[in-house]
């Protein structure tokens, strides 16, 4: 809905709102079965919808889901796609620094003991040992490009958004796709992996590593979920201002590979340090608009909300909200820098 103001002047002001045709379709009204729908002008009532028209209200409904279920199958795909492409890149690398070693060692003179080689590179597949937090928004409806895919990329320099953990999108290098542009990542050194995606109709996708080796324990942190929530949607929502999206946006958060992990919450010293994961995944659902995220105040609660529910999945049931908020911005995982 978009509200317009204008003086006259006479002083009288005149309201126009104007209010975009609905994605969720069916709409009823509370306490009514029956789908009414109005065609013409104001003058002519609204009708009980006819049984062809109530299916193709439906059928909008069920397309949206395909849509959406379609580009979630895509996301899934190009990570795949580009996990296979970095073991590729991890054998080879090693194997190659392997060798480098081999012939160093070879003109290494006066019969010195050397200790056996330990590549830099990891010795295990990439993905392997990783705790993946990913995070997905995209349109209600995402039924056509927003833009061209090879328009993506001045908008991705234009919305970054960090706090003082993570970015999104990154600064790291983006390749194009046939959907629209894709940053994968991983380290030599400890397997992390980061993927973000942005398509032309709208969806936007961040997955990180969430695993961490620490005093021979690993560990996940829930200020880190949080932290990459904050910066993914409002990222996504300067994403959605500068391409002119406006509407509802559905999407979702998952970690998978947790199962074992000792799970440290935001506030630490709310809760006895010894709460390990039973579960390999968590997932919550997203499901809110543009404006919500457009506005700071709407999208910190938001944020909260979600943060006290990831805590709850977690075996945390006492993060209360006021206290949550407090630590959560004097900390800065929801607020910008």
């Amino acid at each position: 809905m978009h509200l317009t103001w204008i003086k006259e002047k006479s002083g009288k002001v005149i309201c126009i709102i104007r209010v975009f045709e609905g994605d969720e379709t069916p709409y009823r009204p509370h306490n009514d079965g029956n789908i009414w729908m109005k065609v013409g002008s104001v003058k002519k009532p609204v009708e009980i919808a006819s049984p062809e028209a109530t299916d193709l209200l439906f059928r909008k409904s069920e397309r949206a889901e395909n849509s959406r279920t379609n580009n979630r199958s895509r996301v899934d795909l190009n990570y795949q796609s580009f996990l296979k492409n970095a073991e590729s890149e991890r054998v080879k690398e090693r194997e190659s620094d392997i060798e480098r070693e081999r012939i160093r060692r070879t003109t290494i003179q006066g019969g010195d003991t050397l200790s056996p080689y330990n590549s830099n590179i990891i010795n295990f597949a990439v993905g392997d040992k990783a705790a993946m937090l990913k995070i997905l928004l995209q349109p209600y409806y995402p039924h056509g490009d927003l833009l061209r895919p090879l328009d993506i990329e001045p908008v991705i320099q234009d919305t970054r958004t960090r706090n003082n953990i993570h970015q999104f999108p990154l600064y790291d290098t983006w390749k194009s796709m046939g959907e629209g542009m894709i940053c994968f990542d991983w380290d030599r050194h400890d397997g992390g992996i980061t993927c973000q995606q942005v398509f032309a109709n709208g969806l936007v996708f961040n997955a990180i590593d969430v695993r961490r080796d620490n005093h021979g324990k690993s560990i996940s942190h829930l200020a880190w979920y949080t932290s990459s929530l904050y910066v993914t949607l409002k990222g996504a929502s300067k994403i959605y201002e500068k391409i002119g999206y406006k509407g509802s946006v559905i999407g979702s958060m998952q970690v998978v590979g947790v199962r074992g992990l000792q799970i440290y919450p935001v506030i630490e010293t709310m809760f006895p340090d010894n709460n390990q994961s039973v579960f390999d995944a968590q997932s919550w659902n997203i499901d809110t608009d543009t404006r919500i995220l457009a506005d700071d105040a709407k999208l910190k609660e938001l944020i909260t909300e979600l943060s006290r529910d990831i805590h709850w999945s977690f075996g945390y049931k006492d993060l209360q909200k006021k206290i949550t908020v407090d630590v959560l911005e004097k900390k800065g995982y929801i607020t910008e820098s």
